[in-house]
């Protein structure tokens, strides 16, 4: 990571009166407003929504915007002439156009921060983050004590949640473009080398619409490479062309959308009436647990060495923060230290057990999205936005069941203690609904522990080596596993949920052979007549899996909810 001057971004905190950061804070309100409107324009036949909240049809959305930077390049360099067939192009093909195509627009983001400093670019981008995090605390999330005064957002948070009920877009859609273009700045000001800055401070302040338009342009090429793997034959209507930039297959958008509509009020499930303990027993080896810097976040302002809610970046002591927490919520220096690790952003003490370190995409890791870890080390002080901080604490009960975090000091046996008692802790609501619609259910049998098949199975890799949920109908037996996949909310989340139900596919046919081979033995197990076996994988929450794949799969893959529809009797 670059080398920041503290003495620069020290001067900034020095130099940033009261009275302008509120014109800042109100320059970034005006820049999120027509970013607002260039989407609201972008969707077909809103003009009476746009009467209705008074705003008028002058921006261009991100998108349009994202459009107009790639055609340029495109056109100049000549691409839409050379009549690519994408039908025949290898992921390495498409890698290397699309490689050249960021470098391009890397100098198209040079040519704007060459006037500006490295530091104040930085500023203004966590400083920005702040604003988008408290909107969106505002707009979607029930932690009020996470937000207490009331200031000009709310009106902006009013008019985005009467956008957001017209049902006409996806608001959510429309906030995480944001925040993944700065999340997207922010890795490329810390880390691409190659990024031009100007030597001294400028006079001029920051064109936020100029610079998040730009990094969109980035991102949305790194979001097409993740996409390129999923394509499949779909990747011949791929097509580059002066006007429109890079134009993806209609299906990715179609399948998108209907996703996002069927789960627009769907609420990811995180923790349970068990996931207490498994913080308890996280307690004992990291020393700390959520709801110990909820407590430390949530005291009023004043019983804190920092104010939280009435500052968007705060440049903090980390020694004083650090003896802060100590004395409030009485953790150990080894706890606090542990929790400000997960939290920074890019912390080395990662890469060594984060598996997606040599991925370049800055969404790879929740250690790399400003998003969940926001905290900017300086060595002895802490930069970091205030509510965007805030934001990650709600994030962060679901980095840590879903084993986002990386440390040697959690315990060997934790992946199981998360597995029984979050992955899993459906399965026996899942027996007991099964029963109660007439349908005879077991869950978790171990074959491992079948004393005649024990030998037979201990070698066989690639295979469940336990079936979580097994039931019968009609003399079939169908085997299912249950995972917790999350939400997809970006191409990436798409690629790796279809590469993890595809990898599952094959396991659950290879243990439905493992079946077959030996149908007398498990008749004599089960006490129970096997015609036929069917598989599939039930999904706590819906993927995007069913709207991509061919549906004639060898597998059913459904939610919890589309497994219980299936399944009810009248």
């Amino acid at each position: 990571m670059n080398k920041l001057k503290v003495n620069e971004i020290n001067d900034f905190f020095t130099n940033y009166s009261l009275d302008l950061q509120k014109k800042r804070h109100d320059e970034m309100l005006v820049a999120l407003t027509k970013l607002v409107i260039g989407r609201i324009s972008y969707i077909n036949n809103v003009e009476d929504i746009l009467c209705e909240i008074n705003y008028k049809k002058t921006e261009i959305s991100l998108q349009e915007s994202c459009s107009k930077i790639l055609g340029k390049i495109i056109e100049e360099k000549g691409l839409s002439l050379q009549g690519h067939n994408f039908g025949n192009f290898s992921n390495s093909e498409f890698k290397k156009l699309l490689d050249f195509l960021e470098q391009e627009i890397n100098e198209e983001i040079s040519r704007y921060t060459f006037k500006f400093s490295k530091e104040e670019i930085l500023v203004e981008l966590l400083n920005l983050a702040s604003v988008i995090s408290k909107l969106n605390i505002i707009i979607f999330t029930e932690y009020n004590i996470l937000y207490k005064p009331i200031d000009n957002l709310e009106s902006l948070g009013i008019q985005l949640k009467f956008l957001d009920k017209m049902n006409f877009d996806d608001l959510r859609s429309f906030i995480g473009d944001i925040k993944v273009s700065i999340e997207c700045a922010v890795d490329t000001v810390l880390k691409d080398d190659d990024l031009k800055f100007s030597s001294s401070q400028s006079s001029k302040p920051v064109n936020y619409i100029e610079l998040i338009r730009l990094f969109h342009a980035k991102s949305f090429i790194q979001q097409i490479k993740e996409a390129i793997p999923i394509l499949g034959e779909a990747r011949k209507e791929f097509k580059l062309n002066n006007e429109n930039g890079i134009v993806l297959p209609q299906i990715l958008f179609e399948v998108f959308l209907n996703y996002s509509q069927s789960t627009k009020n769907e609420k990811a499930q995180v923790e349970n009436d068990l996931t207490k303990n498994l913080f308890n027993i996280f307690y004992e080896s990291l020393e700390f647990q959520p709801s110990d810097i909820y407590s430390y976040v949530g005291k009023n302002e004043g019983e804190r060495a920092f104010r939280l809610f009435d500052n968007y970046l705060t440049l903090a002591d980390k020694e004083l923060l650090v003896v802060d927490i100590k004395n409030k919520q009485g953790l150990t220096l080894n706890g606090i230290n542990n929790l400000l690790d997960i939290l920074t952003l890019n912390n080395k003490s990662f890469e060594t057990n984060d598996k997606s370190k040599n991925e370049d995409s800055y969404f790879a890791s929740p250690n790399k999205r400003l998003f969940r870890a926001p905290i900017i080390d300086l060595d002895s002080k802490i930069l970091m936005p205030t509510y965007t901080w805030i934001e990650s604490l709600i994030y962060l009960p679901a980095r840590i069941l879903n084993r986002d975090i990386y440390s040697d000091a959690v315990t060997k046996n934790w992946n199981e203690l998360i597995k029984t008692s979050y992955d899993e802790y459906y399965l026996p609501e899942l027996k007991q609904y099964l029963e109660s619609m007439g349908i005879s259910a077991s869950i978790n049998m171990d074959l491992g522990k079948i004393n005649c098949l024990k030998k037979e199975i201990e070698n066989i890799k690639k295979m469940p080596h336990e079936i979580d949920l097994l039931f019968w109908e009609d003399n079939t037996l169908t085997i299912m596993d249950l995972k917790n996949y999350g939400m997809q909310h970006n191409y990436r989340d798409v690629r790796l949920v279809i590469d993890k139900i595809d990898k599952q596919i094959k396991k659950m046919n290879k243990l439905k052979n493992f079946i077959l081979l030996r149908k007398e033995k498990f008749e004599s197990i089960l006490k129970k007549e096997i015609d036929e076996i069917k598989i599939g994988v039930i999904t706590v929450s819906p993927t995007i899996y069913n709207y991509l794949q061919n549906k004639n799969s060898s597998a059913e893959i459904l939610s919890i909810k589309e497994f219980k529809d299936k399944y009810k009797r009248n």
